[in-house]
């Protein structure tokens, strides 16, 4: 699809796939500094911190999907499913099938531009601390 030219130049690279295996500004960041970022970034977001389990949940989100672009499937659907099971671990065993109420959520989150674009961000950070 051409670009779409009522468009600037910083909303089209807001949109530039950016290999995350690919450090492009000199050496990659100490992880400890990414997986603060992503706390920050989740903690300005929703008001709380992220506890570790949860962190590094979304850390093999990302690390099973390297170089995925942000999208519902597999992506937003995955990160939410992480965070339910290890938040609700206790009540997510109880209630059955987990993935269709993530896809279910992560589908609202998806389809509303300011929680879309906070999840863009923030997988934009795990990719980063991921690798």
């Amino acid at each position: 699809m051409p670009p779409d030219d009522s468009l600037s130049d910083d909303q089209h690279r807001e949109f530039e796939y950016r290999d995350p295996n690919k450090d492009t500004e000199g050496d990659a960041p100490d992880s400890s500094v990414l997986e603060d970022a992503i706390r920050k970034t989740v903690a300005d977001e929703s008001g709380e911190e992220l506890r570790p389990e949860e962190l590094e949940a979304l850390l093999q989100v990302a690390r099973r999907h390297p170089g995925v672009p942000f999208a519902l499937e597999p992506v937003a659907t995955d990160l939410v499913e992480a965070l339910l099971t290890t938040r609700f671990a206790s009540w997510v065993d109880q209630a059955g099938s987990v993935r269709d109420m993530a896809r279910e959520i992560a589908t609202s989150l998806f389809d509303t531009p300011e929680t879309n674009e906070r999840l863009l961000r923030l997988w934009q950070r795990l990719t980063e601390a991921a690798v």
